[in-house]
């Protein structure tokens, strides 16, 4: 009988160790999410400033006694209302501000008051819980944002918890200079009491926080903030202990790019700021593309792990791009670098919108989401234009290694592997440019003179290369993302990549893309080479009219829109009652004050045809309000939208 017992328990003990190895991610609250994991997923960041994200009475008054607003009414209920327009943009994980109490004006998070307890004002522990669960049910990952460095601004230290006792600050006769990077980890940012992580209870402490954390709301991965001012044996602690079972995005705000080499040794998921920065001086102040060259050429030399290292465009702390530079095609060209390199892109709440902020009683950068016009506008053409961008980056389709390949003061070209060409410009804008890249420039698939390559980010822009290697005409600024369609000689077969998990799941097809040639190897965007295999042959015509969309229209328009392309018009058409056919202008620039619409919606089932001759006008496509049935080769559903 004793016999029977031992053997039993022995059984239950090997069944308890099976189930602790196999399922202890679960016991602990929840699936580690590891750098691996992030990079594998081909993570697409979020950022949202909570209290400024959805707010339930979108004319509440913010906090006219805080210098920067205080808080506006954000909430976590509000934003689970706004999960699907988030998931719907494509990306895969949303990270939300620092979610503890904070002292008095602190909206943003950053002053933490008492690291136990769950920001009233965001709607505390239960409306925490209940938006991880469903931002995970939507398929998006959810990053915490952790303050390790401060606490926030309190005259009586003793209202702060847990941490109130003078041995748990650094002095605060100390303040940290710029200049000066020996007064970064000892000295107190500002006003805001600097926790002395050379004390081991406050770091261990602050480390069973974070654990307990991840824990409790089933966090996914974190935010560290202002890591440059914690202790070197802190941060070793932090990737050892934290690192080893989640993602951790470090914010490493320095000048240069050896300064973030040196923290990625720490924790690999650290911010490149400096090749932030050269982008934002490239295309938003429009310096010459030497600012990014010099920033990759470090980025490539130093920075180990180049695919979990962050990037971003715009983020809480910097004026938006739109406000140092109002051109939406100017920003389409930036994002369009963003979500092609090799780095996790990081998207600011508002970009997908044109947001431009700029008051400063908003922080500038942090105006409330529903403070801008037509705020959650899943139609805005910079929103679809990211949703094409997540779709094509969650495909795989930029899993090659990142090559410069082609530069001048104002256009900088990379690839992706050996048959994606990236091309951006900063001109911004209605501006016109044609360049020609030398095959040697070129990714080796592109590289043999009748190789095909077609625009994926818009309808119809085709070129063939020739022996002087490959002709590229932007007629209004726009960016390229070139893929080879056709090898020399025969057609290219292409198979979509497996998705890999996140929101908007897309499915695989094998696809052959077809395109007329002339055999001159240069085409001009605005040409539109029909692509037989998505779109049925007469589908879309081409001609001219005098005067613009106003002469297309002739009293028959129901609404003017912005598009991408004309697929993209056609698809806006599709989804109204009242439309039944469209025209678009391809050479009208993306927010052009003089004409801010490229897309007319129509009553009449029939296209409409173009008034004026060929040689004088604006060039005009148009269609009707669908194609009917496409040929045995469509990609499936959900496929290429966009680039029929």
């Amino acid at each position: 009988m004793r016999m029977r017992k031992r053997r039993l328990h022995s059984t239950l003990l090997a069944v308890f160790v099976f189930l602790l190895w196999g399922f202890g991610d679960l016991l602990v609250g929840g699936k580690s999410r590891t750098r691996d994991d992030w990079v594998g997923r081909r993570s697409i960041i979020y950022q949202v400033v909570t209290d400024r994200f959805a707010a339930k009475d979108p004319g509440v008054t913010c906090d006219p006694d805080c210098a920067e607003g205080g808080f506006c009414g954000g909430s976590y209920k509000e934003l689970r209302r706004k999960l699907d327009y988030i998931a719907e943009l494509g990306v895969t994980a949303l990270w939300i501000s620092p979610h503890i109490q904070n002292t008095k004006c602190g909206y943003h998070g950053f002053w933490p008051r008492n690291y136990n307890k769950v920001s009233d004002e965001f709607g505390g522990k239960r409306q925490l819980k209940k938006l991880t669960e469903e931002a995970h049910q939507k398929g998006l990952w959810v990053m915490a944002d952790i303050v390790l460095n401060h606490m926030g601004p309190e005259k009586n230290r003793k209202h702060l918890h847990p941490f109130n006792k003078p041995e748990h600050f650094h002095p605060s006769d100390c303040h940290v200079e710029f200049t000066k990077p020996d007064t970064f980890q000892s000295c107190q940012l500002w006003d805001l009491p600097d926790l002395n992580d050379d004390n081991t209870e406050v770091r261990k402490w602050l480390i069973k926080w974070v654990k307990d954390e991840a824990k409790e709301y089933d966090f996914d991965g974190f935010r560290a903030d202002a890591i440059p001012y914690l202790r070197d044996v802190f941060l070793d602690e932090i990737g050892k202990q934290i690192g080893s079972k989640y993602y951790i995005m470090g914010e490493t705000f320095v000048p240069e790019v050896k300064h973030v080499a040196k923290y990625q040794k720490r924790i690999p998921g650290v911010t490149n700021f400096p090749l932030a920065f050269a982008l934002r001086s490239a295309f938003a102040s429009r310096q010459p593309m030497s600012v990014v060259v010099d920033a990759w050429t470090a980025t490539k030399t130093l920075i180990d792990d180049k695919h979990a290292a962050a990037l971003f465009i715009n983020n809480h702390d910097v004026p938006r791009f739109m406000h140092v530079r109002n051109d939406q095609v100017a920003y389409l060209n930036a994002l369009v670098w963003l979500m092609c390199a090799v780095h996790i892109p990081v998207l600011y709440y508002g970009d997908e919108q044109g947001a431009s902020g700029g008051e400063p009683r908003y922080h500038g950068s942090r105006v409330p989401m529903w403070k801008h016009e037509d705020p959650y506008n899943t139609e805005h053409v910079l929103y679809r234009a990211t949703q094409l961008l997540a779709k094509f980056r969650r495909s795989g389709m930029f899993e090659g290694e990142q090559i410069q390949r082609f530069v001048t003061p104002n256009i900088y070209a990379f690839s992706r592997g050996s048959d994606v060409l990236v091309v951006t410009s900063s001109s911004g804008s209605g501006k016109k440019y044609s360049i020609q890249i030398p095959p040697k420039s070129l990714p080796d698939a592109m590289r043999p003179p009748g190789t095909r390559v077609c625009n994926w980010l818009f309808w119809g822009d085709c070129s063939t290369v020739n022996k002087k290697g490959l002709s590229v005409t932007a007629m209004v600024g726009k960016p390229k993302v070139y893929r080879v369609v056709r090898k020399a000689g025969k057609a290219q077969r292409w198979a979509a990549p497996k998705h890999k998990g996140g929101a908007g799941k897309l499915r695989p097809a094998a696809t052959t893309l077809r395109s007329e040639d002339d055999g001159d190897g240069e085409e001009e965007e605005g040409e539109f080479q029909q692509f037989p295999s998505l779109i049925p042959a007469g589908c879309f015509s081409r001609g001219q009219s005098s005067d613009g969309l106003d002469g297309v229209a002739a009293g028959r328009a129901v609404e003017y829109l912005a598009a991408i392309d004309p697929a993209d018009c056609q698809g806006m058409c599709s989804r109204r009652q009242h439309c039944q056919s469209f025209a678009f202008l391809p050479d009208v620039p993306l927010g052009d004050a003089s004409h801010p619409s490229n897309c007319i919606l129509l009553a009449d089932p029939e296209p409409p045809h173009p008034s004026g001759s060929e040689g004088g006008g604006r060039v005009v496509v148009h269609g009707p309000r669908d194609c009917g049935a496409l040929t045995d080769e469509t990609p499936a559903e959900g496929e290429l939208e966009g680039h029929a």
